[in-house]
């Protein structure tokens, strides 16, 4: 029998949170870096849609976007995600 012990390692995430002191036109450049997921603007709400494969995502204002993750995770995450406080 094998027994493994798994040890905590603590990762740095470092995100934005989408608000009124954002400069929006960088904001939606950022997220429209992936060409798969098409990134659209409500003027009306204030609202940004990200296109994914199951559906869109809606980011409204107050809520966060995680940028970057680094340490244990071998990549950047660059990808939208939506963080729910």
């Amino acid at each position: 029998m094998t027994s493994i012990k798994a040890r905590r390692k603590p990762i740095e995430v470092w995100a934005v949170r989408y608000n009124h002191s954002i400069v929006l036109e960088e904001f939606i450049k950022m997220l429209s870096e992936n060409k798969n997921e098409p990134v659209r603007y409500d003027d009306e709400t204030g609202t940004i849609y990200i296109q994914k494969e199951r559906g869109d995502i809606a980011l409204k204002r107050g809520n966060w976007v995680i940028v970057m993750m680094t340490k244990q995770v071998p990549f950047i995450f660059k990808r939208s995600v939506e963080i729910l406080l």
